[in-house]
């Protein structure tokens, strides 16, 4: 069950976890390795924001764009 609380931050592993659990983490993958070598680079880091703006590209161009919060909620309870 999903809190109404959500995360201001994730760590790597539990956005991970999220999208491989909804089954979009090979799209994620495909779309930031097409992506400039900054977003690549960016895509390492080892915590994400809610209103991180590369987070927010990457879930616009696989269809997430109004579940960001929702997945931040689900990786609370991974």
């Amino acid at each position: 069950m999903l809190t109404d609380a959500v995360p201001a931050s994730i760590t790597r592993g539990q956005l991970i976890r999220v999208l491989y659990h909804i089954g979009k983490l090979a799209e994620v993958r495909d779309g930031v390795a097409q992506a400039d070598v900054l977003r690549q680079e960016l895509w390492l880091s080892p915590t994400f924001r809610r209103d991180d703006p590369l987070l927010r590209v990457v879930a616009k161009t696989v269809g997430l764009t109004d579940q960001v919060d929702d997945l931040f909620r689900m990786s609370a309870s991974m």
